[in-house]
């Protein structure tokens, strides 16, 4: 085997999140379509995202 084959990849990924629980706590008291509005204007939560 020839040195560039040889060699192994690395590979690495970051997941960075901020904690659910307050927008997870007022899901009860708002309809699917507020709570998805309310995560595009930034006040809850979004989901964990890769970089």
């Amino acid at each position: 085997m020839s040195q560039r084959t040889s060699r192994v990849n690395q590979r690495s990924r970051n997941v960075e999140w901020e904690d659910p629980a307050p927008g997870v706590a007022v899901m009860p008291t708002m309809s699917g379509l507020a709570y998805l509005q309310a995560m595009i204007a930034g006040s809850c939560r979004r989901r964990p995202s890769r970089s």
